[in-house]
């Protein structure tokens, strides 16, 4: 079977996401039991492809491959799913992970899709047993917490948030980048403008601590009991 293992890194203004490291930690687990690598993929226009080996492969990314076009600047699933769907078949790895963010909740499936392959969403474990990569994900609201295998290559899977661990940078090492050829077919659907509220408070699923309060608190004078 195949080896490698392809994590789909989520970025925003050139920054790589938390839930890209943490998508890494466990892509590393499995590709050591399968004697494999840790491989990225990172999508967007004007990417800075020295800037993401030194820090893609300081947590362990052998390879990154950059996809670099004007179509893929900002986020669409239909762009998206297209131009990993190609990288995918080229290269054929035994695994393919995702963040179940609302990102990789949009575009996993539609990726599924265009493969022809089943997608477990939002999984919380994954390990190899007999050369099989074995997923850990909750069922029916948490009620049950299934073992499942999926018979299709690649196996092609989101991970929940704050599961695993972010990889951190341990090392010197820098990733082999490849520059893929993107060649996009024309949307039929086009991102022509993002807007972020303000604030400078970081995203919930990016939160390395988060503290939680009732109305019993009463206001913000009691914060510090908490």
């Amino acid at each position: 079977m195949a080896e490698n293992v392809l994590v789909v890194a989520e970025s925003r203004d050139g920054e790589v996401k938390k839930i890209t490291y943490e998508a890494m930690t466990a892509a590393a687990a499995v590709a050591e039991a399968l004697d494999g690598e840790v491989r990225v993929a990172v999508l967007g226009s004007g990417l800075d492809s020295d800037a993401l080996a030194a820090d893609l492969g300081a947590r362990g990314a052998e390879t990154v491959y950059v996809l670099d076009d004007e179509g893929l600047d900002r986020y669409a699933a239909e762009a998206y799913a297209e131009a990993l769907k190609e990288l995918i078949e080229d290269e054929a790895p035994a695994l393919v992970l995702l963040g179940a963010t609302a990102q990789g909740r949009d575009l996993a499936p539609r990726l599924g899709a265009k493969l022809e392959v089943a997608l477990a969403s939002d999984i919380t474990g994954l390990r190899v047993e007999d050369d099989e990569i074995l997923i850990t994900r909750p069922m029916y609201a948490g009620k049950v917490v299934a073992t499942v295998r999926l018979n299709t290559e690649p196996a092609l899977a989101t991970i929940r948030p704050n599961t695993w661990p972010a990889a951190e940078a341990t090392g010197n090492g820098e990733a082999e980048v490849e520059e893929v050829d993107v060649d996009l077919e024309e949307p039929r659907a086009q991102v022509v403008e993002f807007q972020a509220k303000g604030g400078e408070r970081p995203e919930l699923t990016e939160a390395t601590i988060i503290v939680s309060g009732g109305r019993g608190m009463g206001g913000p004078e009691n914060y510090d009991i908490i």
